[in-house]
């Protein structure tokens, strides 16, 4: 809504109506935490309302679907909403106007409300300026949703993070990773026709050294460290029987070959054959016998072929390095990448794989979950590089780089970890893993969404689909992705809630809510990864660029028309301007409204006179 009470005029009735009706759409807008807009355009009221007619229920009991009876659908009608806004019409006070990337502050509201009162009550409206706030602000980084996770994981993720002095982003993400890694092969989940998705995940913590990334490394996969300890002392074991047992059937299967080779009767010469035929299989198994691998650091790409072969298409790659990177970048191939087995170990394809000198690599689906926590000279190495984004990489990866505590941290009051927290996460992932390592079948089991978490996923979807136009333009190859994510986020959440009913348990809506509060705060640190060359919001050096020529020509009053002429910005026509327009209004610099100059009367904006006095301000806090 436009106001043009510049000059301490009392607004028409007109105007008065107009700002009545923007402060109930406000009052509507407190509960935005979405940042799915695009910069410098506010948003509307948009409900998504669920019915339930059609809806049935699973008796626990007998496991057949029922429809609800007339009293549950009465009760259940249209109980549930989901609340979005998407931008559409702008809303501003003065030079309190929606902040371009987060949405209205509180501060925002409660300043707009102060100043309707103050119209209520004399009839106009002070012109005043505000500060102006500084043109380089850093994308806000959101916080990790640490309440998605189910117990005891929510507990020990923050236990953890207590006693190391870290985020809690970087001990949540691991355990995310982790439980990826203990179910995929295991479980997928379908949410509709033809559109499953395994459950592993691909995951980046970035933080400079000393943030005590190993040791948050150590302490989250210590349960599969410890698992793979005990097969290999199985393994040490038992080694001298399985060398005994290859040894006496390829003597057995010598002598059978030379009684082949003398005996005359065709059904001795047969049941030789057969004979030989088992012997030779089970030679080829003992050979095959290694020691157990159940995760892998540093890797090529042959050799993760391999062992993915071993160990029924399933891996875990995880360090506390980046050193994956430049193998899979060309260190041992003259700068040549390989990249087929992370790319399709991200989606479950199958793979089949001959090289001169090696044995043929045969995959019917291989599903691969990653875990690595790197500095940010990886991020700076992989975004820039063509081929890893351009084959989608990149876009594969769910990243975090919380803010650091260096300079915080307190180890003198920093707590211990509960006991009896740290037993229940290292039992919960131990079990978790062990019983899926033993018990893998051919084929994973599916998990559906049906009903309530259905719709809720496919309205969060939308979302998602309807970002990749506004703030996640710039990065739609990511953007693209992240309706998957959030599904496997679902069934990764699902079985970590319910690891002794995974199938007997329906998947719940809260569980689809708790999955995309998770894959929204993924979407955001995608934007500040993707972006770490600037620093910053991408659009502030359009912002800086027009402050400039503003001052430069000495500009107290200008229309869009006239700034496109002096200086097009990068822009194709003049109303490409607005949302750059927009942030000026928002961080105190211009005010739009109705002005006069001589005989011509024109709408455009006002320049703050701060802009002229304050030359470093632009750039620095101000």
């Amino acid at each position: 809504m436009k106001t043009d009470d510049v000059n301490n005029q009392a607004l028409t009735p007109e105007q008065a109506k107009a700002l009545e009706e923007s402060l109930e759409n406000i009052n509507a807008a407190l509960a935005v935490e979405e940042k799915d807009r695009e910069p410098g355009k506010p948003y509307i009221k948009h409900t998504h309302r669920v019915t339930h007619e059609t809806i049935t229920l699973c008796d626990p009991k007998t496991g057949k679907e029922r429809k609800l009876t007339d009293e549950e659908r009465a009760a259940m009608t249209t109980v549930e909403e989901t609340v979005r806004y998407y931008p559409d019409f702008r809303l501003k006070w003065g030079e309190y106007l929606c902040d371009p990337g987060k949405g209205w502050t509180l501060e925002d509201y409660e300043h707009y409300e102060e100043r309707m009162k103050e119209y209520a009550e004399t009839g106009s409206v002070r012109a005043e300026w505000g500060r102006l706030r500084p043109l380089t602000e850093e994308i806000e980084r959101p916080a990790f949703p640490v309440n998605a996770l189910p117990e005891p994981y929510a507990s020990y993720t923050e236990a953890l993070a207590a006693s190391l002095q870290v985020p809690v982003d970087m001990v949540g993400v691991s355990v995310l990773a982790l439980l990826g890694g203990c179910l995929q092969k295991r479980y997928e989940i379908n949410a509709k026709d033809k559109f499953t998705v395994p459950l592993g995940l691909y995951t980046l913590v970035v933080a400079d050294p000393g943030e005590r990334k190993s040791s948050v490394y150590d302490e989250v996969v210590r349960p599969v460290k410890d698992y793979e300890q005990k097969l290999w002392k199985e393994y040490q074991k038992n080694q001298f029987d399985y060398e005994l047992e290859q040894e006496l059937a390829e003597e057995a299967f010598k002598t059978a070959k030379n009684q082949y080779k003398k005996c005359k009767e065709a059904s001795e010469r047969e049941a030789l054959k057969e004979t030989m035929l088992e012997l030779k299989e089970k030679i080829a198994f003992f050979q095959k016998k290694c020691p157990p691998c159940l995760y892998m650091d540093d890797t090529t790409n042959a050799a993760l072929e391999q062992e993915l072969a071993r160990n029924g298409g399933r891996m875990i790659i995880m360090s506390d390095e980046g050193d994956l990177f430049a193998n899979m970048m060309g260190l041992y191939t003259g700068g040549q990448h390989t990249l087929g087995a992370l790319l399709k170990g991200h989606t479950g394809g199958s793979s089949k794989t001959h090289r001169v000198g090696r044995d043929p690599v045969h995959l019917p689906a291989s599903n691969l979950s990653i875990l690595l926590m790197v500095q940010p000279i990886i991020i700076d190495t992989i975004m820039a590089d063509p081929v890893m984004r351009g084959r989608g990489m990149n876009a594969r990866f769910l990243y975090t780089m919380p803010k650091t505590r260096v300079g915080e941290r307190n180890i003198e009051t920093a707590p211990d970890v509960d006991p009896k927290i740290d037993a229940d996460y290292y039992n919960a992932v131990y079990s978790l893993y062990a019983d899926n390592h033993i018990t893998l079948e051919p084929k994973p089991r599916q998990l559906e969404l049906k009903d309530s978490a259905q719709m809720a996923y496919m309205a969060y979807e939308t979302v998602f689909e309807r970002r990749l136009k506004g703030d996640m333009k710039d990065i739609r190859d990511w953007g693209s992705k992240l309706g998957g994510e959030m599904l496997r986020l679902v069934g990764i959440l699902h079985c970590a809630a319910h690891p002794h009913a995974i199938l007997e348990t329906p998947v719940v809506k809260e569980t689809v809510d708790q999955a995309y509060k998770l894959a929204r705060y993924f979407g955001e640190y995608a934007r500040i990864i993707y972006n770490m060359g600037e620093g910053m919001d991408p659009n502030m050096s359009v912002c800086r660029r027009i402050v400039e020529v503003v001052r430069a020509q000495g500009l107290k009053t200008f229309s869009k028309t006239e700034l496109f002429g002096i200086s097009r910005m990068g822009c194709k026509k003049i109303s490409d301007l607005l949302p750059y327009l927009n942030i000026l209004e928002d961080y105190g610099y211009l005010r739009s409204g109705q002005f006069t100059n001589g005989n011509r009367t024109f709408t455009g904006y006002q320049v703050n006179p701060a802009v002229f006095e304050a030359q470093e301000v632009i750039h620095n806090n101000a």
